[in-house]
């Protein structure tokens, strides 16, 4: 017995254990911990959750901060490989005029080191886990080096039918080339007015989880109920047969609900012009259907904010992401969450970090390992600063610092 008490507090010497201790500790699926201590080792493996004062001795090596810990953030949604256009796009355009210039300007502009300092930027507002838009090569060494979990959507877009074919093969070796080097990627549709009924069946051949920006402009809604508004003088820019092209009386969601029924999971994006009837009628149909919501984006793009206390309000799972560099004024989901509280006061801050956090982890099928504190989980260990834990409430101070 006494050996074994030895060899154990020896292997625990060795493991460089850790006791991380703060104002609160959230650990995401149960109720935020007082004066919580966190038990991790030198891999930020957790062991122990307990309250500073607890019966069980925390010892004197207890590492104490101001603030509230928290897991690491997911952003969910994010185009790393539009870095090189940060502060090239104007705001508040509207969706059709924003991508215009994405496309005008994409070619114009050297890559360089923008996407390594969007993924450093990224690792020191504390995201451990990134949904990562990918339509090439441009990103993947630095998917390679980063510290953090990235998976990859490869995007495919292809509005007239004969070209289904040929971009889903492009996609397919664009996808054996980033699984060769280790890293994780889907094929996944970028619109519902970019890509064809024959190029969504063929990426569903492939793929049980889609990704999909959704519902992001009223422009969106016009097209397909109508075929008027800003996209119809947008989608002739990758389309030779659109002048054939026949609205069909609803909306673009509702039109495409026998594509999207393929899937076992749904990603949307954005969501800013979803109405109740959108959310119940997909839920359905796909039961694990994600909501990522990206307000910092749609206030830049768009100049409007999505519906959040709707969203809350079905009990749907709703994760945060950041859009792009071109789209947004920095990538933290700090900042993201900021915005919720300000414009959905009356919502919980635990809820808001359930969205940056465990349900992220969700839609990127990482919770085994991230998302929430629980004992056997590496999640990160976030330090939120000036927070104001009287009101359990973000201040627009409050910054976040990377512990692990």
């Amino acid at each position: 017995m006494l050996l074994y008490l030895y060899n154990a507090t020896f292997i625990l010497n060795i493991m460089k254990i850790r006791k991380i201790s703060a104002d609160y500790v959230f650990p995401v699926i149960s109720k935020p911990v007082k004066n919580g201590v966190l038990t991790v080792d030198e891999t930020g493996r957790i062991l122990n959750i307990q309250a500073y004062d607890d019966s069980r001795k925390t010892g004197d090596d207890v590492e104490k901060y101001n603030g509230i810990l928290v897991p690491g953030f997911i952003n969910a949604h994010c185009h790393s490989e539009l870095a090189h256009l940060k502060n090239a796009v104007d705001e508040h355009t509207g969706l059709p005029e924003f991508v215009c210039q994405i496309v005008a300007k994409r070619a114009g502009i050297v890559i360089g080191d923008a996407i390594f300092k969007a993924d450093e930027e990224m690792y020191a507002e504390g995201i451990v886990a990134v949904g990562d838009i990918t339509n090439g090569m441009d990103s993947v060494e630095m998917k390679r080096q980063s510290r953090i979990y990235y998976h990859s959507f490869i995007e495919v877009l292809a509005f007239d039918e004969e070209d289904a074919e040929i971009t889903m093969q492009n996609a397919l070796q664009l996808k054996n080339s980033i699984n060769q080097l280790g890293l994780s990627a889907t094929i996944t549709p970028h619109a519902p007015y970019s890509v064809s009924a024959k190029l969504f069946d063929l990426i569903a051949q492939h793929e049980t989880v889609a990704s999909i920006h959704n519902q992001e402009t009223e422009a969106e809604a016009e097209l397909f109920i109508s075929k008027t508004g800003e996209l119809t003088g947008f989608v002739p820019l990758f389309s030779k047969k659109f002048d054939a092209w026949q609205a069909v009386g609803k909306n673009s969601l509702h039109a495409l609900l026998p594509q999207y029924s393929a899937f076992k999971k749904l990603i949307l994006i954005h969501n800013t012009s979803s109405d109740a009837t959108d959310i119940d009628t997909i839920c359905e149909k796909v039961n694990d259907t994600a909501f990522v919501l990206c307000p910092r984006s749609n206030l830049y793009i768009e100049n409007r904010l999505p519906n959040f206390q709707m969203f809350r309000d079905k009990k749907v799972r709703i994760a945060l992401g950041t859009d792009s560099p071109a789209s947004n004024h920095g990538l933290s989901i700090l900042e993201e969450m900021k915005t919720v509280q300000k414009n959905a006061p009356n919502i919980p801050f635990a809820e808001i970090l359930t969205w940056a956090t465990l349900n992220g982890a969700h839609t990127l099928d990482k919770t085994a390992t991230l998302g929430s504190f629980e004992i056997g989980k590496q999640p990160g260990v976030n330090l939120i600063k000036s927070f104001d834990c009287n009101n359990m409430k973000l201040r627009e101070e409050s910054s976040v610092q990377r512990i692990i």
